[in-house]
């Protein structure tokens, strides 16, 4: 498993949620959503969700917070980093469409205006990453999509899934 104190380039795990944060806020700027601030709490329960989807263990998520998990299978997970992983989730709003609330699960939690908090834990098991964000406030709530999902304001496809 990737060192508690690792990310997964080599940098101290702090270093990684914190690219991780960023990269968040950058997309949520793009969808008039508010910054998310890291918890640590939620840090630990990701950390340790992560732990057991990489023993093929998984637990049981509470209804607290929401969750996106990126999984890669890879020899080397010092060259997967928080760029790619947030713009992957990111990527979704290419499909998401308000009419079809489960169209872009990992884009719509991503910009969930009414998330407020987020958390970042990772594991790896010698050939496979796991990375987990845990929200809170949970997104991804039916009938409420309209009001806590924006796609970017410079996405051409805005007005067509309208």
């Amino acid at each position: 498993y990737a060192a508690e104190t690792n990310g997964t380039h080599g940098t101290p795990i702090e270093e990684f949620q914190q690219i991780i944060l960023d990269q968040h806020n950058k997309y949520r700027e793009k969808t008039n959503a508010n910054k998310l601030q890291i918890n640590n709490d939620l840090n630990e329960k990701a950390q340790k969700r992560a732990h057991a989807e990489a023993n093929e263990q998984p637990i049981q998520l509470s209804n607290d917070y929401n969750e996106n998990i990126y999984v890669v299978d890879t020899g080397d997970p010092s060259k997967i980093t928080g760029e790619q992983i947030v713009k992957a989730w990111y990527n979704e709003h290419y499909h998401y469409n308000v009419k079809n609330e489960s169209s872009a699960p990992h884009f719509s939690q991503l910009v969930w205006k009414n998330s407020k908090e987020l958390g970042i834990g990772h594991a790896y098991n010698g050939h496979r990453l796991y990375v987990v964000a845990l929200y809170q406030p949970p997104g991804n709530i039916r009938g409420q999509f309209q009001a806590n999902v924006d796609v970017d304001s410079h996405d051409e496809r805005k007005s067509a899934n309208r």
